[in-house]
């Protein structure tokens, strides 16, 4: 019979921790008005059930890699010593509180006794969650170390350039987060910190069973939110759709040049055109580009790409003669005889190297 006493106790406890009910002052009309309930001002993120057991299919995982991600509100980041709390920075965010709250961090196992459960209660409300959090993510990190020194795990932010190291001492260390919560302002809706992300991986390493054991090992923290195996990917065998429905610049004026009535005249495609486009460089084995045969005169360079100049030249070229294939977009001149000539200069690079090092500039 002890069960249904411990039962009362708990209810008569926390009727007594309750705080007692402010007085009402009723309006002139005599009536209260219900106050309504306040909206979550961020629709919240989906966050998957994790998997009760992970298993790796051997035919599928790759050995010595997978990703580890912590739940949100925690601030975990990586320094040089490892993990830790980035209490400042989190404090900061009036949202990472309320996050961290879901995963039941900030609330340990109520203690026994009347007297403890009321004091509990009331520490609570003051209680910093970053604490509770550094105390799972030490049990977390020291089965990080130790998997470390046995079968050679690192650990490595996923979406920070290689090398990089989180210091309290940087002033923008947490750019990412709060560009992240600006977007969330402008999106309505809860985005995941990146920075929670982080690569777990062996090099040279081939024992899926003891990997296994690890990814299980951390899935069982509740800081962990998920742990992701690594499989090799595979091209999607999707034919890009037919985009040209989207190309309004092609439809008759004000919105566009009427690229639908040229086609309708001798010539109207590019036929005996010839056009000569002045770019850095072309992505010329992209689907959708005019192909060789329609090419007169030049050719790619032997420049280095570059995601601006190389992409812009491109899309120049798909504007302007991109096939009639059904596939993404069609050009204004698909049939256009067409010519390069880059703007980049290979030599320039060369004197440009040999300026600086003979002038002593970097």
């Amino acid at each position: 019979m002890k069960t249904p006493v411990r039962i009362l106790a708990a209810l008569v406890g926390a009727v007594l921790c309750l705080p007692a009910f402010p007085q009402v002052q009723l309006p002139p009309g005599g009536e209260v008005q219900a106050k309504q309930p306040e909206a979550p001002l961020l629709r919240p993120r989906h966050v998957p059930e994790k998997e009760k057991e992970i298993v790796l299919d051997p035919e599928r995982s790759i050995a010595g890699l997978f990703v580890v991600k912590f739940v949100e509100g925690s601030h975990v980041r990586l320094g040089k010593d490892g993990l830790f709390v980035d209490e400042t920075a989190a404090a900061a965010s009036p949202d990472e509180r309320r996050r961290l709250a879901r995963a039941v961090l900030d609330f340990g196992p109520p203690p026994s006794g009347l007297r403890k459960l009321c004091r509990h209660r009331t520490s609570q409300r003051k209680q910093l969650a970053p604490a509770r959090v550094a105390k799972e993510l030490s049990a977390v990190a020291e089965t990080l170390r130790a998997y470390r020194k046995s079968h050679g795990f690192e650990l490595a932010p996923l979406f920070r350039p290689p090398g990089f190291v989180y210091s309290l001492e940087d002033e923008e260390r947490d750019a990412p987060f709060r560009e992240k919560d600006a977007l969330e302002q402008r999106s309505g809706e809860e985005l995941a910190d990146l920075d929670l992300y982080y690569v777990v991986y062996a090099k040279d390493f081939r024992d899926l069973e003891a990997q296994q054991a690890l990814m299980n090992r951390l899935n069982a923290f509740r800081l962990v939110e998920q742990v992701y195996a690594a499989a090799p990917a595979e091209g999607a065998d999707v034919p890009t759709p037919d985009l040209s429905g989207s190309q309004g610049y092609l439809l008759p004026a004000p919105g566009g040049l009427d690229a639908l009535y040229a086609w309708t005249q001798p010539g109207g495609r590019g036929d005996g055109v010839r056009l000569i486009d002045v770019e850095y460089d072309w992505v010329t084995d992209h689907e959708d580009f005019a192909p060789e045969s329609q090419r007169f005169w030049g050719g790619r360079p032997v420049c280095p790409y570059d995601g601006e100049g190389s992409e812009h030249g491109t899309a120049v070229m798909g504007i302007v003669a991109a096939l009639e294939n059904g596939l993404g977009i069609t050009g204004f001149a698909p049939r256009v005889q067409y010519g390069f000539s880059s703007a980049c200069r290979p030599f320039d690079y060369v004197w440009a190297a040999i300026v600086g090092t003979f002038s002593g500039e970097s």
